[in-house]
């Protein structure tokens, strides 16, 4: 009789410190919150040049690097993304139609404060269309003949900052024979002429 209590005893302690053990190989969750304006949640924020940064439905802040993967994110309060939502929404002003998803960042209900599932933090279901759009990190520093080479159906040897600035002009490559910043766009069909 003795043993079968000691067999139930361990029974129900072993699953314990089982999960207990797991628990510690596997790193907590961190709270990424950071109180304040938005210039202070995105100052230490981790980010991929060729990659992007986005503010979910759910209220988190991720940063992505190129392959889609989360890099780095914060939980904003609701001020925060009203305050978010506001300079898109403006960004938005012009458009005939602006995303539901937009508005809805305004109304400030919104708490990723509350996101706490991994999962959930470090691989969400809306994540940004990266390569669709040009990237703008280089725009300054593109010339007039830059601008007006980007119009036309060639693009090798156009100014990149990364591949992103490449595949909207139809260009598979951006390369960098003397090291960034000065990438160029190279022609995926290597039978037309170089610029």
């Amino acid at each position: 009789m003795l043993g079968k209590s000691y067999l139930a005893l361990a029974v129900a302690i072993l699953p314990t410190i089982g999960a207990t053990a797991i628990n510690r190989l596997r790193p907590p969750v961190e709270n990424c919150y950071v109180e304040g304006p938005f210039s202070e949640v995105v100052k230490d924020l981790k980010t991929d040049a060729t990659g992007a940064l986005s503010v979910g439905p759910d209220g988190v802040l991720r940063s992505f690097a190129g392959n889609l993967e989360v890099i780095d994110y914060r939980q904003l309060d609701p001020e925060q993304v009203r305050w978010f939502g506001k300079q898109q929404l403006s960004a938005w002003s012009n458009d005939a139609e602006i995303p539901e998803s937009v508005s809805a960042l305004v109304q400030g209900t919104i708490d990723g404060r509350l996101v706490t599932d991994e999962r959930i933090l470090l691989h969400p279901s809306e994540k940004p269309q990266i390569g669709k759009k040009s990237s703008s990190t280089q725009s300054e520093k593109r010339s007039a003949d830059d601008l007006f080479i980007r119009q036309s159906a060639l693009c090798a040897g156009t100014t990149c900052g990364s591949l992103n600035d490449c595949i909207p002009r139809g260009c598979n490559a951006c390369y960098f024979p003397n090291g960034p910043p000065d990438g160029r766009c190279l022609d995926p069909n290597p039978n037309l002429p170089p610029r």
